[in-house]
Protein backbone atom coordinates (compact mmCIF):
# COMPACT_ATOMS: atom_id res chain seq x y z
CA UNK A 1 0.00 0.00 0.00
CA UNK A 2 0.99 3.36 -0.93
CA UNK A 3 1.74 6.52 1.66
CA UNK A 4 -1.26 8.25 1.46
CA UNK A 5 -4.15 9.87 3.29
CA UNK A 6 -6.81 6.81 4.66
CA UNK A 7 -9.82 6.93 6.34
CA UNK A 8 -8.70 5.56 10.45
CA UNK A 9 -10.57 4.65 13.74
CA UNK A 10 -8.24 5.00 17.08
CA UNK A 11 -8.10 1.50 18.90
CA UNK A 12 -5.75 2.27 21.66
CA UNK A 13 -3.57 4.99 23.18
CA UNK A 14 -0.75 4.45 25.04
CA UNK A 15 2.11 7.35 26.24
CA UNK A 16 5.58 6.74 24.94
CA UNK A 17 6.63 10.65 26.19
CA UNK A 18 4.96 13.65 27.50
CA UNK A 19 5.01 14.50 23.14
CA UNK A 20 4.01 11.29 21.36
CA UNK A 21 1.83 8.38 21.87
CA UNK A 22 1.71 5.02 20.22
CA UNK A 23 -1.50 4.35 18.69
CA UNK A 24 -3.21 1.19 17.61
CA UNK A 25 -5.78 1.71 14.55
CA UNK A 26 -7.96 -0.64 12.28
CA UNK A 27 -7.61 1.75 9.03
CA UNK A 28 -9.86 0.94 5.45
CA UNK A 29 -7.57 -0.10 3.49
CA UNK A 30 -8.01 0.04 -0.54
CA UNK A 31 -8.92 -3.47 -0.63
CA UNK A 32 -12.00 -2.29 1.70
CA UNK A 33 -10.89 -4.34 4.34
CA UNK A 34 -10.64 -3.23 8.33
CA UNK A 35 -6.46 -3.93 8.72
CA UNK A 36 -4.29 -2.96 11.91
CA UNK A 37 -1.63 -0.26 12.38
CA UNK A 38 0.68 0.91 15.43
CA UNK A 39 2.63 3.81 14.49
CA UNK A 40 4.58 6.72 16.99
CA UNK A 41 2.07 10.33 16.19
CA UNK A 42 2.28 13.74 18.20
CA UNK A 43 -0.47 14.22 20.72
CA UNK A 44 -1.42 16.58 18.44
CA UNK A 45 -2.41 14.47 15.66
CA UNK A 46 -4.60 12.53 18.01
CA UNK A 47 -7.74 14.93 17.68
CA UNK A 48 -10.69 12.56 17.63
CA UNK A 49 -11.63 8.36 17.83
CA UNK A 50 -12.41 9.15 13.71
CA UNK A 51 -9.67 10.73 12.08
CA UNK A 52 -7.68 11.35 9.17
CA UNK A 53 -3.75 11.37 9.15
CA UNK A 54 -1.02 10.56 7.06
CA UNK A 55 0.57 7.02 7.54
CA UNK A 56 3.09 4.81 6.34
CA UNK A 57 2.38 1.42 7.02
CA UNK A 58 4.91 -0.56 9.16
CA UNK A 59 6.37 -3.56 8.48
CA UNK A 60 4.96 -6.69 9.88
CA UNK A 61 7.76 -8.18 12.20
CA UNK A 62 8.01 -3.74 13.91
CA UNK A 63 4.15 -4.33 14.36
CA UNK A 64 4.50 -7.37 16.01
CA UNK A 65 7.47 -5.95 18.16
CA UNK A 66 5.15 -2.97 19.03
CA UNK A 67 2.04 -5.14 20.02
CA UNK A 68 4.36 -6.90 22.32
CA UNK A 69 6.43 -4.23 23.59
CA UNK A 70 3.12 -2.52 24.59
CA UNK A 71 1.26 -6.18 26.32
CA UNK A 72 4.75 -6.99 27.91
CA UNK A 73 5.42 -3.49 29.93
CA UNK A 74 6.24 -4.60 33.46
CA UNK A 75 4.48 -1.08 34.71
CA UNK A 76 0.01 -1.58 34.47
CA UNK A 77 -1.03 0.17 31.80
CA UNK A 78 -5.05 0.95 31.70
CA UNK A 79 -7.26 3.24 28.88
CA UNK A 80 -10.17 4.69 29.37
CA UNK A 81 -12.66 7.21 27.57
CA UNK A 82 -13.31 10.54 29.57
CA UNK A 83 -15.91 9.34 31.65
CA UNK A 84 -13.23 6.87 32.93
CA UNK A 85 -14.92 3.53 30.89
CA UNK A 86 -11.81 1.73 30.52
CA UNK A 87 -10.99 0.41 26.96
CA UNK A 88 -7.45 -1.19 27.46
CA UNK A 89 -5.29 -3.08 29.91
CA UNK A 90 -1.96 -4.64 29.29
CA UNK A 91 -1.38 -7.89 30.67
CA UNK A 92 0.96 -6.45 33.49
CA UNK A 93 -2.58 -5.04 34.66
CA UNK A 94 -4.56 -8.63 34.51
CA UNK A 95 -1.42 -10.18 36.32
CA UNK A 96 -1.58 -7.61 39.49
CA UNK A 97 -5.18 -7.13 39.91
CA UNK A 98 -6.07 -10.96 39.21
CA UNK A 99 -8.88 -9.44 36.29
CA UNK A 100 -9.38 -10.52 33.21
CA UNK A 101 -9.62 -8.18 30.18
CA UNK A 102 -13.11 -9.51 29.41
CA UNK A 103 -14.01 -8.71 33.23
CA UNK A 104 -12.50 -5.31 33.52
CA UNK A 105 -13.25 -3.43 29.86
CA UNK A 106 -16.00 -1.33 29.53
CA UNK A 107 -16.08 -0.99 33.43
CA UNK A 108 -14.56 1.62 35.83
CA UNK A 109 -11.32 1.75 37.61
CA UNK A 110 -13.58 2.22 40.82
CA UNK A 111 -13.98 -1.69 40.64
CA UNK A 112 -10.61 -1.72 42.21
CA UNK A 113 -11.62 0.80 45.35
CA UNK A 114 -10.31 -0.29 48.71
CA UNK A 115 -11.79 2.52 50.72
CA UNK A 116 -8.86 3.73 52.20
CA UNK A 117 -9.00 6.53 50.08
CA UNK A 118 -12.28 8.99 50.73
CA UNK A 119 -13.94 11.00 48.28
CA UNK A 120 -12.47 14.13 48.58
CA UNK A 121 -9.54 12.21 47.52
CA UNK A 122 -10.68 11.48 44.35
CA UNK A 123 -12.76 14.85 43.52
CA UNK A 124 -9.52 16.42 43.74
CA UNK A 125 -8.03 13.42 41.34
CA UNK A 126 -10.89 14.44 39.14
CA UNK A 127 -9.92 18.11 38.84
CA UNK A 128 -6.74 17.83 37.81
CA UNK A 129 -7.17 15.51 35.11
CA UNK A 130 -9.63 17.70 33.66
CA UNK A 131 -8.09 20.59 33.78
CA UNK A 132 -6.50 19.04 32.26
CA UNK A 133 -3.73 18.74 34.54
CA UNK A 134 -1.10 15.02 34.96
CA UNK A 135 -2.12 13.65 38.46
CA UNK A 136 0.88 11.82 39.98
CA UNK A 137 0.68 10.22 43.04
CA UNK A 138 -0.38 6.61 45.49
CA UNK A 139 -3.24 5.12 46.01
CA UNK A 140 -4.29 1.86 47.55
CA UNK A 141 -6.53 -0.63 45.55
CA UNK A 142 -8.11 -3.96 45.69
CA UNK A 143 -7.50 -7.33 43.74
CA UNK A 144 -10.24 -9.24 42.74
CA UNK A 145 -9.29 -12.00 45.63
CA UNK A 146 -10.12 -8.66 47.88
CA UNK A 147 -6.27 -8.00 49.24
CA UNK A 148 -5.53 -4.73 49.15
CA UNK A 149 -2.28 -3.53 47.23
CA UNK A 150 -0.60 -0.04 47.07
CA UNK A 151 0.15 1.37 43.62
CA UNK A 152 1.97 4.64 42.26
CA UNK A 153 0.45 5.71 39.25
CA UNK A 154 0.57 8.19 36.81
CA UNK A 155 -2.55 9.87 35.17
CA UNK A 156 -2.25 11.69 31.74
CA UNK A 157 -5.18 13.00 29.81
CA UNK A 158 -5.56 12.68 25.68
CA UNK A 159 -7.24 16.10 24.14
CA UNK A 160 -8.43 16.65 21.11
CA UNK A 161 -7.12 19.79 18.65
CA UNK A 162 -9.78 21.82 20.72
CA UNK A 163 -8.30 20.75 24.11
CA UNK A 164 -10.94 18.84 24.61
CA UNK A 165 -10.03 15.38 26.77
CA UNK A 166 -11.03 12.27 25.00
CA UNK A 167 -9.09 9.58 26.90
CA UNK A 168 -7.24 8.86 30.57
CA UNK A 169 -4.08 7.10 30.16
CA UNK A 170 -2.42 5.26 33.67
CA UNK A 171 0.43 3.75 34.06
CA UNK A 172 0.40 2.13 37.66
CA UNK A 173 3.18 0.33 39.57
CA UNK A 174 2.77 -2.26 42.16
CA UNK A 175 4.37 -0.65 45.28
CA UNK A 176 3.87 -3.54 47.47
CA UNK A 177 7.89 -4.27 47.89
CA UNK A 178 8.64 -1.08 48.08
CA UNK A 179 6.37 -0.56 51.45
CA UNK A 180 6.96 -3.21 53.13
CA UNK A 181 10.62 -2.40 52.91
CA UNK A 182 9.95 0.92 53.95
CA UNK A 183 8.16 0.00 57.15
CA UNK A 184 11.00 -2.76 57.91
CA UNK A 185 13.36 -0.06 57.86
CA UNK A 186 11.06 1.98 60.15
CA UNK A 187 10.73 -0.78 62.76
CA UNK A 188 14.57 -1.11 62.57
CA UNK A 189 14.79 2.48 63.49
CA UNK A 190 12.64 2.50 66.46
CA UNK A 191 12.86 -1.42 67.58
CA UNK A 192 15.42 -3.60 69.51
CA UNK A 193 16.58 -5.62 67.08
CA UNK A 194 17.10 -8.65 69.53
CA UNK A 195 13.39 -8.43 72.12
CA UNK A 196 11.62 -6.43 69.02
CA UNK A 197 10.81 -4.16 71.77
CA UNK A 198 10.93 -0.17 71.45
CA UNK A 199 14.42 1.38 71.86
CA UNK A 200 15.49 4.30 73.21
CA UNK A 201 14.39 6.24 70.12
CA UNK A 202 10.78 5.35 70.34
CA UNK A 203 10.59 4.88 74.44
CA UNK A 204 11.59 9.25 74.44
CA UNK A 205 8.97 9.90 72.11
CA UNK A 206 6.33 8.30 73.71
CA UNK A 207 7.07 9.26 76.68
CA UNK A 208 7.31 13.03 75.88
CA UNK A 209 3.97 12.52 74.24
CA UNK A 210 2.39 10.92 77.48
CA UNK A 211 4.06 13.77 79.71
CA UNK A 212 2.53 16.60 77.72
CA UNK A 213 -0.58 14.80 77.73
CA UNK A 214 -0.56 14.63 81.82
CA UNK A 215 0.41 18.23 81.75
CA UNK A 216 -3.18 18.81 79.61
CA UNK A 217 -4.69 16.68 81.94
CA UNK A 218 -3.36 17.23 85.29
CA UNK A 219 -2.46 13.54 85.83
CA UNK A 220 0.71 11.59 86.65
CA UNK A 221 2.88 9.44 84.80
CA UNK A 222 5.13 6.68 86.25
CA UNK A 223 8.21 5.55 85.17
CA UNK A 224 9.77 2.41 86.01
CA UNK A 225 13.18 1.19 85.10
CA UNK A 226 13.68 -2.54 85.62
CA UNK A 227 17.22 -4.65 85.80
CA UNK A 228 17.63 -8.14 85.94
CA UNK A 229 19.71 -9.48 88.98
CA UNK A 230 23.20 -11.36 88.24
CA UNK A 231 21.67 -11.58 84.46
CA UNK A 232 25.72 -11.45 83.43
CA UNK A 233 26.22 -15.01 85.44
CA UNK A 234 23.48 -16.68 83.39
CA UNK A 235 25.54 -15.34 80.61
CA UNK A 236 29.03 -16.31 81.37
CA UNK A 237 27.47 -19.81 82.99
CA UNK A 238 24.85 -21.27 80.00
CA UNK A 239 25.94 -18.68 77.19
CA UNK A 240 24.77 -15.49 75.53
CA UNK A 241 22.54 -17.26 73.39
CA UNK A 242 20.56 -18.95 76.50
CA UNK A 243 20.92 -14.68 77.73
CA UNK A 244 19.44 -13.95 74.69
CA UNK A 245 16.70 -16.39 75.21
CA UNK A 246 15.74 -14.77 78.49
CA UNK A 247 15.55 -11.14 77.25
CA UNK A 248 13.45 -12.43 74.16
CA UNK A 249 11.35 -13.78 76.94
CA UNK A 250 10.59 -10.83 79.07
CA UNK A 251 9.14 -8.17 76.73
CA UNK A 252 6.07 -11.00 76.11
CA UNK A 253 5.73 -12.05 79.67
CA UNK A 254 5.64 -8.45 80.59
CA UNK A 255 3.23 -7.45 77.93
CA UNK A 256 1.13 -9.63 79.21
CA UNK A 257 1.37 -7.52 82.65
CA UNK A 258 0.35 -4.29 81.50
CA UNK A 259 -2.00 -2.50 79.47
CA UNK A 260 -2.41 -1.44 75.50
CA UNK A 261 -1.55 2.10 76.68
CA UNK A 262 1.59 1.29 78.14
CA UNK A 263 5.03 1.20 77.00
CA UNK A 264 7.87 -1.41 77.43
CA UNK A 265 11.21 -0.70 76.09
CA UNK A 266 14.35 -1.98 76.29
CA UNK A 267 16.80 0.43 77.15
CA UNK A 268 20.18 -1.36 76.72
CA UNK A 269 21.29 -4.42 78.45
CA UNK A 270 19.53 -6.19 80.54
CA UNK A 271 17.95 -3.23 81.33
CA UNK A 272 14.03 -2.21 80.71
CA UNK A 273 11.76 0.89 80.99
CA UNK A 274 8.34 1.16 81.63
CA UNK A 275 5.98 3.88 81.23
CA UNK A 276 2.31 3.71 82.27
CA UNK A 277 0.44 7.24 81.60
CA UNK A 278 -2.29 7.90 84.31
CA UNK A 279 -1.03 5.69 87.09
CA UNK A 280 -0.01 7.14 90.46
CA UNK A 281 2.03 5.80 92.99
CA UNK A 282 -0.09 3.28 94.76
CA UNK A 283 -1.40 1.80 91.29
CA UNK A 284 2.41 1.69 89.94
CA UNK A 285 3.45 -0.23 92.88
CA UNK A 286 1.19 -2.97 92.36
CA UNK A 287 2.26 -3.11 89.03
CA UNK A 288 6.21 -3.25 89.90
CA UNK A 289 5.06 -6.84 92.31
CA UNK A 290 3.11 -7.83 89.18
CA UNK A 291 6.12 -8.00 86.95
CA UNK A 292 8.69 -9.07 89.77
CA UNK A 293 6.27 -12.10 90.08
CA UNK A 294 5.98 -12.57 86.46
CA UNK A 295 9.81 -12.24 85.46
CA UNK A 296 10.40 -14.89 88.73
CA UNK A 297 8.78 -17.52 86.60
CA UNK A 298 11.10 -20.02 85.70
CA UNK A 299 12.61 -20.10 82.54
CA UNK A 300 13.08 -23.52 80.63
CA UNK A 301 16.26 -23.68 79.19
CA UNK A 302 18.06 -26.84 78.02
CA UNK A 303 14.92 -28.35 80.20
CA UNK A 304 16.03 -26.94 83.28
CA UNK A 305 14.11 -24.15 85.16
CA UNK A 306 16.36 -21.00 85.50
CA UNK A 307 15.13 -18.53 88.29
CA UNK A 308 15.52 -14.63 86.98
CA UNK A 309 14.71 -12.11 89.30
CA UNK A 310 14.77 -8.19 89.09
CA UNK A 311 14.97 -5.07 90.27
CA UNK A 312 12.41 -2.23 89.92
CA UNK A 313 12.87 1.92 90.80
CA UNK A 314 9.82 3.90 90.30
CA UNK A 315 9.18 7.99 89.35
CA UNK A 316 6.24 10.00 89.15
CA UNK A 317 5.48 12.79 86.91
CA UNK A 318 5.36 15.28 87.80
CA UNK A 319 6.42 14.73 91.85
CA UNK A 320 10.33 13.50 90.77
CA UNK A 321 10.84 15.54 87.29
CA UNK A 322 9.24 16.95 84.71
CA UNK A 323 10.91 15.34 81.50
CA UNK A 324 11.76 12.05 80.21
CA UNK A 325 15.15 12.08 80.79
CA UNK A 326 15.24 13.36 84.75
CA UNK A 327 12.18 10.67 85.39
CA UNK A 328 14.62 7.70 83.79
CA UNK A 329 17.54 8.97 85.78
CA UNK A 330 14.98 8.80 89.21
CA UNK A 331 13.58 6.23 88.78
CA UNK A 332 17.42 4.20 87.51
CA UNK A 333 18.17 5.61 91.12
CA UNK A 334 15.52 4.26 92.82
CA UNK A 335 16.04 0.77 91.49
CA UNK A 336 19.80 0.70 92.67
CA UNK A 337 18.15 1.08 95.96
CA UNK A 338 15.81 -1.68 95.36
CA UNK A 339 18.68 -3.69 94.32
CA UNK A 340 21.16 -3.03 97.27
CA UNK A 341 17.71 -3.11 99.50
CA UNK A 342 17.03 -6.51 98.09
CA UNK A 343 13.14 -5.36 98.31
CA UNK A 344 12.65 -5.53 94.73
CA UNK A 345 11.43 -2.28 93.92
CA UNK A 346 11.91 0.77 95.20
CA UNK A 347 10.28 4.65 94.64
CA UNK A 348 12.48 7.14 94.12
CA UNK A 349 13.21 9.41 97.35
CA UNK A 350 14.64 13.19 96.44
CA UNK A 351 16.80 12.58 99.67
CA UNK A 352 18.82 9.71 97.44
CA UNK A 353 20.22 11.99 95.35
CA UNK A 354 23.34 12.52 97.93
CA UNK A 355 24.05 9.10 97.90
CA UNK A 356 23.30 8.79 94.37
CA UNK A 357 26.09 11.55 93.73
CA UNK A 358 28.47 9.03 96.03
CA UNK A 359 27.50 6.09 94.11
CA UNK A 360 28.62 7.86 91.10
CA UNK A 361 32.05 8.76 92.52
CA UNK A 362 32.51 5.36 93.39
CA UNK A 363 31.66 4.04 90.03
CA UNK A 364 34.87 6.16 89.17
CA UNK A 365 37.34 5.09 91.26
CA UNK A 366 35.69 1.22 91.16
CA UNK A 367 38.66 1.46 88.62
CA UNK A 368 41.34 2.03 90.08
CA UNK A 369 41.01 0.43 93.64
CA UNK A 370 43.27 -2.45 92.82
CA UNK A 371 45.76 -0.63 91.15
CA UNK A 372 45.46 1.91 94.12
CA UNK A 373 45.67 -1.07 96.78
CA UNK A 374 42.70 -0.19 98.79
CA UNK A 375 41.06 -3.37 99.22
CA UNK A 376 41.07 -4.94 102.37
CA UNK A 377 40.15 -8.85 103.51
CA UNK A 378 38.79 -9.98 106.38
CA UNK A 379 37.80 -13.80 107.39
CA UNK A 380 34.75 -14.33 108.88
CA UNK A 381 34.99 -17.88 110.83
CA UNK A 382 32.10 -20.30 110.07
CA UNK A 383 31.34 -22.23 113.79
CA UNK A 384 29.64 -25.55 114.09
CA UNK A 385 26.94 -24.57 116.52
CA UNK A 386 26.92 -28.27 117.52
CA UNK A 387 30.36 -28.99 118.23
CA UNK A 388 31.19 -25.59 118.32
CA UNK A 389 34.16 -25.80 116.03
CA UNK A 390 35.24 -23.40 113.76
CA UNK A 391 34.21 -25.39 110.42
CA UNK A 392 35.79 -22.55 107.97
CA UNK A 393 35.79 -19.08 107.23
CA UNK A 394 34.18 -16.38 104.63
CA UNK A 395 36.12 -13.98 102.95
CA UNK A 396 34.54 -10.48 102.92
CA UNK A 397 36.64 -7.90 100.90
CA UNK A 398 36.33 -4.01 101.89
CA UNK A 399 37.49 -0.64 100.10
CA UNK A 400 39.17 1.43 102.30
CA UNK A 401 38.61 4.95 100.84
CA UNK A 402 40.73 7.96 101.36
CA UNK A 403 37.68 10.47 101.73
CA UNK A 404 34.72 7.74 102.49
CA UNK A 405 36.49 5.44 104.71
CA UNK A 406 36.04 1.57 105.28
CA UNK A 407 32.67 0.79 102.74
CA UNK A 408 31.28 -2.56 103.06
CA UNK A 409 30.70 -4.84 99.84
CA UNK A 410 27.07 -4.31 99.59
CA UNK A 411 27.88 -0.44 98.08
CA UNK A 412 30.26 -1.45 95.67
CA UNK A 413 29.74 -5.16 94.84
CA UNK A 414 26.47 -4.51 92.82
CA UNK A 415 28.40 -1.46 90.59
CA UNK A 416 31.31 -3.62 90.14
CA UNK A 417 28.69 -6.38 88.69
CA UNK A 418 26.84 -3.69 86.26
CA UNK A 419 30.13 -2.41 84.96
CA UNK A 420 32.16 -5.73 84.42
CA UNK A 421 35.25 -5.49 87.59
CA UNK A 422 33.63 -8.09 89.22
CA UNK A 423 35.97 -10.58 87.58
CA UNK A 424 39.26 -8.79 88.67
CA UNK A 425 37.86 -8.23 92.23
CA UNK A 426 37.62 -11.68 92.47
CA UNK A 427 40.79 -12.77 91.24
CA UNK A 428 42.19 -10.10 93.23
CA UNK A 429 40.62 -11.89 96.76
Amino acid sequence: MKPGIIFLRILTIVIVTEALVMVCFDFLNIYGTWAILIDIVSLAAISSPLIYVRVVEPAGQELRIRLNAIDAAGEMIVITDRNGVIEYVNSAFTRITGYTRAEIIGRKPSLLKSGTQDQVFYRSLWQTILMPGVWSGEIVNRRKDGTLYPEEQTITPVTDAKGRVIRFVAIKRDITGRKQMEETLRFQATHDSLTHLPNRTLLNDRLQRAILTGQRDKTPVAVLVMDLNRFKEINDTLGHHQGDFVLQEIGPRLQRCLRASDTIARFGGDEFVIFLPGIDAHGASIVAQKVLKTVAVPFIIEDRPIVVEASIGIALYPDHGVNDEILIQHADGAMYEAKVSGNGYAVYNPEQNHHSLRRLTLMGELGQVIENDQLLLYYQPKVNLQSKRVTGVEALVRWQHPEYGLIPPDQFIIPAERTGLIKPLTWWV
